[in-house]
């Protein structure tokens, strides 16, 4: 909880903000899907990490930025949806995700290396050729890349 007075830090949903960023949402809270809200436009280092409860992540499309190691080691951590407005993940964002999916939208021009490190068997939904020069950041990740439309409504299927 943030006190009234402070300026620069609010609190929403157990979550914390600074301006426009997300930039702390609690390891112990069991609520297994999260959707950002609107309005804000970067996830911060470590917002998420090591939260072993979280399944399921929904970015509102004000996001542009992930930065580093924001998603570290959340284990069980099955769906992503990013922001289709979504240009930067930074470097290990997503390292240790283990049963990671994600959607790549095409506006992303900048994928850290190191992204998703450690992912297990990360499945990549991909239809717009993005990853050609970006695949630096799936080093070290055993990552299989399906090639096919997904939409916001789209299931997305895991083993």
């Amino acid at each position: 909880e943030v006190v009234e007075e402070n300026n620069h830090f609010y609190s929403k949903d157990g979550a914390l903000f600074e301006g426009d960023a997300l930039i702390y949402y609690p390891a112990a809270d069991t609520d297994e899907t999260y959707k950002i809200p609107n309005d804000v436009l970067e996830v911060g280092v470590y917002a998420f990490s090591r939260n072993p409860y979280l399944k399921k992540v929904y970015f509102s499309n004000d996001i542009i930025t992930i930065k580093y190691r924001a998603f570290y080691d959340c284990k069980n951590l099955k769906e992503v949806r990013l922001s289709n407005n979504l240009t930067d993940i930074d470097e290990y964002v997503f390292v240790y995700c283990e049963k990671l999916a994600v959607v790549i939208p095409k506006s992303v021009k900048n994928i850290g290396e190191h992204s998703f490190f450690g992912c297990e068997r990360l499945y990549v939904y991909e239809s717009s050729g993005v990853l050609g020069e970006l695949e630096s950041g799936f080093l070290n990740a055993d990552y299989t890349i399906i090639n096919e439309q997904i939409d916001e409504t789209t299931s997305i299927q895991i083993d």
